[in-house]
């Protein structure tokens, strides 16, 4: 707050009593992460993440904690040749405080409400403004995107979210020696979160050296880290099998047959980028949503907009329906910026209603205000009611019937494999798997367990009824009830 005089104003009455208004959102803050974190365990304990043990990069992170090891266990390969994620070492330390998947999740949660607190101090260094600034804080809370990042798996890249709002943060603020060396920190921690963000990084690091003049020196700093770095990554950091290319280069094939071909297209032959931006056309619905998320402010402020053309390339120009989705964590790297460029939008916004209200336009301007609250509010029910949706849901019968009466019949060591609601990875047995496509129904494995409620997320179920049916005849039937099947498929004794 700005002075003594505007911190006193800034209180709500309850009950007689004054209560600054600081506190009474810090502890809405910590509610709601109670709230939401309770919500992630819920899903969890109930089977209803729905991917392999939270996300294949849980299990990483808990190769990290325990073995040093980068295995992934999904992919039978070093993640490495995957991803390039060092962070997820951080989430794994969580694992020697409690050795469960869930841990993932309270990590994500953290991560989410880091970012919320930082949403607000950008907004308030921009604006001026405390009031507005808790208004649009409050408007990222609740945003689908953000939402979505944490109603999926587990993704690492849900750290990069506070990261980049503190670099956004950082660029608003004089170039000092101190916030210089923040800068090129936070910029090196980006680093370490997957192989693409860099690229993000350099992309911010443009738009301060074109639209922030004064503050040049920061830009340089994290064009010349995000370049270097992403450059090292994919040549000598990430594992390659001898003779291929980055892994995920399939998904912009588009752009060229190899990493340097889709550079040199990227560079000189625009024809090509603006077909693969546009083809199909779904990608422009995409990232209308996306923009309406934020209620189109972003298009009052088209300079601040320019701060994500970066992550929003990247996930526009690939083949990959997830990516130019921006479903669940595709969306994280556009987020901060898409939030920057609303407050600048915002901004701009309250400037144009404020002059037509001078010239008697009043009744426009209240319209807008009173359509922006009604979005706010229906924003607020949807995630509030996604949330709420795995608590009702819970069962607790469920959770425990697998606890009690399935886990006790799998002898350690055993080899499991199971559909997607069940994640054996950390039900303690030494390898596991997914029933994931038709080819994985026929396994070496000594067990396979069957959630007969909650059906197969990839498999059609015409597909996994059968090979329900067909494991019923051809295997050892160990447990069966309302809610769990479970085979005995070799003597794991052998």
């Amino acid at each position: 707050m700005r002075t003594g005089n505007r911190k006193d104003k800034m209180q709500l009455s309850w009950r007689g009593k004054k209560i600054p208004l600081r506190n009474a959102v810090l502890t809405i803050l910590i509610i709601a992460f109670m709230f939401t974190t309770f919500s992630h365990l819920a899903r969890h304990f109930n089977f209803k993440t729905a991917a392999y043990d939270t996300g294949i990069q849980a299990g990483v992170a808990r190769n990290l904690a325990f073995e040093g090891s980068f295995y992934n266990e999904v992919m039978e390969i070093d993640h490495r040749q995957d991803h390039f994620a060092p962070a997820l070492a951080l989430p794994g330390l969580l694992f020697y405080i409690w050795d469960n998947a869930a841990v993932v999740f309270i990590f994500q949660n953290i991560c989410i409400f880091l970012s919320i607190i930082l949403a607000y101090y950008l907004a308030r260094k921009i604006l001026k403004n405390e009031l507005h600034a808790l208004l649009l804080s409050f408007f990222y809370a609740v945003n689908y995107y953000l939402t979505a990042i944490n109603n999926t798996d587990f993704h690492i890249d849900t750290l990069a979210v506070p990261l980049l709002l503190i670099l956004l943060l950082l660029s608003e603020k004089r170039q000092t020696v101190q916030n210089l060396v923040l800068i090129a920190l936070v910029s090196l921690a980006m680093l370490l979160i997957k192989e693409d963000l860099p690229l993000t990084v350099v992309g911010l690091g443009i738009f301060v050296m074109i639209f922030r003049k004064n503050r040049r020196a920061g830009g340089v700093f994290m064009l010349l880290i995000g370049g270097i770095g992403f450059y090292l990554i994919m040549n000598h950091f990430m594992l390659r099998p001898s003779g291929e290319d980055y892994i995920h280069i399939n998904y912009y094939k588009g752009l060229g047959d190899s990493m340097a071909e889709a550079v040199k297209n990227i560079l000189t032959r625009p024809d090509i980028v603006i077909k693969n931006l546009v083809t199909p056309p779904e990608k422009i619905l995409r990232l209308f949503i996306l923009l309406s998320s934020f209620m189109l402010l972003p298009i009052f402020a088209p300079i601040a907009l320019c701060s994500a053309a970066a992550p929003l390339f990247y996930q526009l120009v690939s083949s990959y329906d997830h990516q130019y989705r921006f479903h669940a964590h595709y969306s994280a790297p556009a987020i901060p910026f898409l939030f920057y460029a609303s407050v600048y939008g915002f901004k701009r916004a309250k400037t144009i209603l404020l002059k037509l209200g001078e010239n008697g336009w009043s009744k426009t301007k209240n319209s807008v205000l009173i359509i922006a609250a009604v979005m706010l509010a229906l924003s607020a029910i949807i995630t509030i009611g996604t949330y709420a949706k795995n608590i009702i849901r819970y069962d607790h019968e469920l959770y425990q019937t697998f606890e009690t009466r399935v886990k006790p019949l799998i002898k350690p060591g055993s080899r499991v494999i199971s559909t997607g609601p069940i994640q054996p990875h950390f039900i303690g047995y030494s390898e596991s798997g997914r029933l994931w496509k038709t080819k994985d129904l026929d396994t070496d494995h000594d067990f396979v367990v069957i959630s007969i409620r909650q059906r197969s997320l990839t498999l059609p179920d015409s597909v996994y009824r059968n090979y329900m049916s067909q494991s019923k005849k051809q295997y050892e039937t160990c447990y069966e009830d309302s809610s769990f099947m479970v085979f005995r498929i070799s003597d794991t004794d052998e």
